[in-house]
């Protein structure tokens, strides 16, 4: 008998999308989110194509790529993505990405494939942020898996991950759907991206001891995401701060809410996504056949890191962030003395929403931006 996950999958039948439609419908508050993207006729003519979508690829082809359309008009200079030439289209795989943004990530990666005549991937979704029924029913019907969070046992986190770990697998080797996951548990805040060990150990349950097996299976694909502008960066800035302080922080619902809605809204300047090339067998033949599991992992972790940092596009505030960072000018060559001025605009206004006008608070806002070109370096000395 094979596997239902019916506790995580997205919908599947027809029968569970019209009723996750119904309770759309029949929920104001839904309604009121909605009102802020689509106004009066816009919004009766939305409500209307909703009604007609029978299946989860209905919904992302007539809902949520026209909505992601508009969002990239909207609220950023450009979205470009490259590396597609690295995939096949009757083919599934693991999309591995660093992780800036909840909501725009995995849906401009879904965007980017659809646009281009690719079947779009599952997005893996933490249970945190499945705080309100609308919710739960619009990521489901937009694809999304439920990651399971939150104060679990030893006994019921282990029983978790295996039915993760199996569900992903499944997804790629047998119903030949692809995957999207972060490379790590919760977006990255401080500009410098890598690759959880755990996830790889999690991911690897569903070998059944055959460590190399299962990575060559997965076909896992490295995505680098570069914004030109971060998504939530007065946020992040604010999350780094309290951390460090006596009463520390401590995430609560509504700071998730928060991050997801302004993300939308908040100018993004240029956006980029690179696909890079699939992990296959010749990848991890080349580990050594004398490594241990716990050797493979790291060094699958170490190649996926590589590919993200270097695949990374830079944009003229990085390199202003580290400039400014170092009290320095060796990379003036790299942005304009306007850009210059837009960027320190653009970061005082972000750090004055926060009350956060402090030396601290600055030096953390600019580590966002300069991080990347240091991770970038240590690649490339290691290279050397």
């Amino acid at each position: 008998m094979e596997p239902t996950f019916d506790d995580i999958r997205p919908f599947r039948t027809e029968e569970e999308v019209q009723q996750a439609i119904q309770r759309l419908k029949d929920d104001q508050f839904f309604f009121q989110i909605a009102n802020q993207v689509f106004k009066g006729k816009t919004l009766e003519k939305k409500v209307s194509e909703l009604s007609k979508v029978k299946t989860t690829d209905d919904f992302q082809a007539n809902i949520a790529k026209p909505l992601l359309k508009k969002l990239i008009k909207k609220t950023s200079d450009g979205f470009t993505i490259t590396g597609l030439d690295n995939l096949e289209k009757d083919k599934a795989y693991l999309f591995m990405s660093n992780h800036r943004d909840i909501i725009m990530d995995p849906a401009l990666l879904s965007y980017g494939l659809m646009k281009n005549g690719f079947l779009t991937t599952e997005i893996a979704i933490g249970s945190n942020l499945l705080l309100q029924q609308w919710i739960i029913d619009l990521v489901k019907l937009n694809k999304s898996f439920v990651v399971k969070r939150g104060d679990l046992g030893i006994k019921e986190q282990l029983v978790s991950s295996k039915a993760l770990s199996s569900y992903i697998y499944d997804s790629i080797t047998r119903r030949n759907a692809s995957i999207w996951i972060a490379q790590r548990e919760g977006r990255t805040k401080n500009g410098y991206d890598e690759t959880q060990l755990s996830l790889l150990k999690m991911l690897n349950l569903a070998g059944n001891g055959n460590t190399r097996k299962i990575f060559k299976e997965l076909n896992i694909v490295p995505v680098s995401i570069s914004y030109e502008y971060e998504p939530s960066d007065g946020l992040k800035t604010r999350e780094l701060y309290m951390r460090d302080t006596p009463e520390g922080f401590v995430k609560t619902p509504q700071d998730d809410l928060d991050s997801m809605f302004l993300s939308l809204k908040q100018p993004k300047g240029r956006i980029h996504f690179a696909i890079g090339e699939p992990i296959g067998e010749d990848v991890i033949d080349r580990f050594g056949e004398e490594l241990t599991d716990a050797e493979i992992i790291e060094r699958l972790a170490h190649h996926i890191d590589k590919h993200i940092v270097t695949n990374y596009r830079l944009f003229p505030d990085n390199y202003i962030a580290l400039d400014m960072l170092k009290g320095s000018q060796k990379y003036k060559n790299y942005y304009t003395t306007a850009e210059k001025e837009q960027f320190i605009k653009h970061m005082e206004l972000k750090l004055e929403s926060i009350n956060g006008t402090t030396g601290i608070h600055r030096e953390l806002f600019l580590k966002i931006y300069a991080n990347p070109i240091l991770h970038k370096e240590e690649y490339k000395k290691i290279q050397e």
